[in-house]
């Protein structure tokens, strides 16, 4: 293996260790979870990127939240199929939970004291990342963070429609399906076909339960 390789396997390894010992399950993936509450998951994922120039590795930690009905209903409507972990229903960068309210990364290279480093991330995880899982742990809860645009927006687009089925609010659903239909236009582009797919799918579903 290469520095680079080594730093990578090093790093993931001292942080999944650490999360372990808070109680989180390691997955694949550089992911970790803990059950919440039945049926809704914690969720730690570790984007990383490399400067080999500089021979430094950085990690960004994207902490969230899995609802599992509404995953497995979503990969139902898309024709998908349903994994146990990823992704997570909302997520937000770890250091727009601290004080700072920023982007951070976590920097490892073979300079520094990586268990410290490592050690570090993961009492920030507990710290900060711990209160938003928990915040966050009813079907409601995390429909009101995607309301406020908390997670990726071209997953928001779906899994916000079918929150608002699942928590029996089809009117909500269909005003938010048609108003994103209505962006969509006649665009028959594979995204925009998808989409109209999806809400024909869901409001079936909406209008049989």
């Amino acid at each position: 293996m290469t520095k680079g390789n080594e730093l990578i396997t090093e790093a993931s390894r001292l942080i999944a260790a650490g999360l372990v010992e808070t109680g989180m399950q390691r997955r694949k993936g550089d992911v970790c979870t803990r059950e919440l509450v039945s049926g809704v998951v914690g969720w730690v994922g570790l984007n990383r990127a490399v400067s080999k120039k500089e021979g430094i590795l950085k990690i960004n930690t994207v902490i969230g939240v899995r609802h599992q009905e509404l995953e497995a209903l979503v990969a139902r409507l898309l024709d998908e199929d349903f994994h146990p972990y990823v992704p997570p229903t909302i997520s937000i960068a770890l250091g727009y939970l601290t004080a700072e309210r920023r982007f951070r990364s976590w920097l490892f290279d073979d300079k520094s004291n990586q268990r410290a480093v490592a050690q570090s991330l993961v009492a920030t995880i507990t710290e900060f990342g711990d209160p938003f899982m928990r915040a966050h742990s009813t079907l409601g809860d995390i429909a009101r963070a995607m309301e406020s645009d908390t997670g990726v927006p071209s997953d928001i687009a779906y899994r916000l429609p079918v929150a608002y089925v699942l928590m029996g609010e089809p009117a909500k659903a269909k005003e938010y399906l048609d108003d994103k239909c209505a962006e969509l236009g006649t665009a028959e582009n594979p995204y925009a076909v998808r989409y109209r797919t999806f809400a024909s799918r869901l409001a079936e579903f909406a209008g049989s339960r």
